[in-house]
């Protein structure tokens, strides 16, 4: 990438205006992948809710070099992960289910739990949110267990016998899917 484009990039990446920011997003899409990279990166730092949204919608075409960048920032991608899952755009959902298997984010398992449970008439049978579910619970075991065998209590065991015992909590969960917490 040229010096003179780099630093064009880096101004629109800084600019509050709105067409600067759908431009950024755009170039999450762009057939370089500096461009690609940059805009990742870019989308990331600027925490715009509209542009990780599109950064989610983005997932399934994302170089190992742009998920290895979201992997250090899986914080800021928690709320644009729950709006994809919650919406009704099936590639934006199944794109959410993609960034919580590959970032093992469990903090959407109440999500996940209430979306399966509101909708379970209407999941078609390919749909891969039963095996997100299951996955994302494997992977607070395995983590509960060798946080275990430190020595240390998990917060994630905490937060998951909270949502196990909570009766608001489990009272919504359908009786099919309470054994996941056994």
């Amino acid at each position: 990438m040229s010096e003179s484009y780099e630093k064009t990039l880096q101004l629109l990446a800084k600019s509050k205006n709105r067409a600067a920011q759908r431009l950024v997003e755009a170039s999450l899409r762009s057939s370089h992948e500096g461009i690609r990279q940059w805009a990742s990166e870019e989308t990331i730092s600027s925490r715009n809710p509209r542009s990780l949204l599109e950064l989610i919608r983005q997932f399934d075409k994302l170089e190992p070099s742009m998920l290895e960048v979201l992997t250090r920032h899986t914080d800021k991608l928690v709320g644009p992960i729950r709006s994809a899952i919650l919406s009704v755009d099936e590639k934006l959902q199944r794109n959410g289910y993609r960034a919580i298997l590959f970032l093992n984010v469990v903090d959407m398992i109440p999500e996940l739990i209430s979306i399966l449970s509101e909708r379970q008439n209407r999941i078609s049978t390919d749909s891969p949110l039963p095996e997100t579910l299951l996955a994302a619970n494997k992977f607070l075991i395995e983590m509960h267990t060798s946080t275990k065998r430190r020595g240390h209590l998990s917060t994630a065991r905490s937060w998951l016998k909270h949502c196990a015992t909570s009766r608001k909590v489990a009272g919504s969960i359908p009786n099919g899917v309470i054994g996941i917490f056994h």
